[in-house]
């Protein structure tokens, strides 16, 4: 059989080979990261698609801002929002679009950022409850909105996806030269100064991606090439260590390979038995640290607490049942060391009453009856692929926010809504 080869190989090949010689030629490795944000930047202009794809999965930034540039945690979201800012301004004036927006899961986004912010008000954690209302505003409002003003057609919302392929593609440079460097170590987190909670989700995210490029490619180097690297984001994501990423990744994918995914039933059946074994070998050959700690649930400090810490935060659900006891309340009540009850369904109930958790579960509910209709009438054609991607996206980060994170840090839950928001008519409308 003949190998074909397309431009998408050779982007790769270039993409993985800039940095590689590059790093032969620096005894330091540090001037790498140098190297890795130029091509971030020059990248962007190329393809402006990249600076949204980077600032879902942003550890790569992170990490060489930090150690790089030595910028602080503020200056680095400057920077972000800055090259995001800048990207989305070409997008916006490239694929203008004067359509009416979706109004009703619009009212409930904002209704819900703007209830946090008066339910900040009574809490006895005020500070806190409002910065948390902001990074609410900062990164779902933001991701949820960006679909609405430069998804001219269904080949944007491809570009972004092949463009996280990219992405993907920087950070595990950025993971493998750490590695190296420093070991495998009990929790993995590139960026040094978030946590493994957003790494794993970045790693489950970036599989997402590869499985894109994968589904989408020609040639048997593409696909060959995307199925390793959906190997690598498993075992990344288990490196990680952060238990909710991992539960909710695998019942994501096994949704996906037996509900979702369009083949025949033996397709199925090897698809379940490829993925189970590959998630075996990231987790039992590699990985014996993080399964210990899903072994001994029972005697981790960690989960007694957060069982204990769930327990409570149920309980105080009744004390305001309607409003909550306000924004970030969870942090003096319950835990100031957790902060949150990492269910967003129990931070919903006791810090903003059963208003806003209604307003949440009637959101999720248009989500995913939105979702059963697009992949009905999107199942042919180049992109059909598209909506299964974002049901995984936000399948993931739904499962995820019942496991680990709040309400303030879902940006893949709410990025992907937004894409399955956009009504299809008028992604069709500039379509290639």
């Amino acid at each position: 059989m003949r190998v074909k080869l397309q431009k998408t190989d050779l982007k790769i090949a270039l993409l993985l080979g800039i940095p590689i010689l590059g790093s032969l030629f620096l005894a330091d490795t540090i001037p790498l990261y140098g190297l890795i944000i130029v091509f971030s930047i020059t990248w962007t202009i190329r393809y402006p698609e990249f600076a949204v794809a980077i600032f879902l999965t942003d550890s790569v930034l992170f990490f060489a801002y930090f150690n790089y540039l030595d910028l602080t945690l503020v200056s680095v979201s400057v920077v972000n929002t800055i090259l995001l800012g800048s990207a989305l301004a070409v997008l916006y004036f490239k694929n203008l679009q004067k359509e009416p927006k979706p109004l009703f899961p619009l009212i409930i986004v904002l209704g819900i950022g703007l209830l946090l912010f008066f339910q900040a008000s009574y809490s006895p954690s005020r500070t806190y409850g409002l910065l948390k209302s902001f990074l609410y505003f900062y990164y779902n409002v933001t991701f949820f909105i960006l679909p609405f003003y430069f998804f001219a057609s269904k080949k944007s919302l491809d570009t972004i996806y092949k463009q996280g392929v990219t992405a993907g593609i920087l950070i595990f440079i950025i993971c493998v030269l750490l590695l190296i460097d420093n070991g495998i170590p009990e929790r993995f987190d590139p960026s040094g100064t978030l946590s493994s909670i957003w790494f794993g989700r970045e790693a489950g995210l970036l599989s997402f991606f590869f499985l894109y490029q994968y589904l989408t490619a020609e040639s048997v180097v593409s696909k060959l090439v995307s199925f390793v690297l959906i190997a690598v984001s498993i075992l990344f994501l288990n490196l990680a260590g952060s238990r909710g990423p991992v539960v909710a990744y695998v019942i994501t994918a096994f949704i996906y390979l037996v509900i979702i995914y369009r083949g025949a039933l033996y397709k199925k059946i090897i698809a379940v038995i490829v993925f189970t074994f590959t998630v075996a070998g990231a987790t039992l050959v590699m990985l014996p640290k993080i399964i210990s700690r899903f072994q001994n649930l029972s005697d981790d400090p960690s989960s007694l607490l957060r069982i204990y810490s769930a327990i409570k935060a149920a309980k105080l659900i009744w004390v305001n049942p309607f409003l909550g006891t306000g924004t970030g309340s969870f942090k003096d009540l319950v835990n100031e060391v957790i902060k949150y009850p990492h269910n967003i369904f129990l931070e919903l109930g006791m810090e903003n009453g059963l208003l806003v958790m209604g307003l949440f579960i009637a959101f999720c509910i248009y989500i995913f009856t939105r979702l059963f209709h697009l992949r009905k009438e999107n199942n042919t054609g180049p992109y059909k692929y598209l909506y299964d991607i974002s049901m995984l996206i936000f399948l993931f980060g739904f499962l995820n926010a019942q496991f680990s994170g709040d309400i303030a840090h879902n940006p893949l839950l709410w990025f992907a809504a937004g894409t399955i928001t956009v009504k299809p008519k008028k992604l069709e409308l500039n379509e290639t």
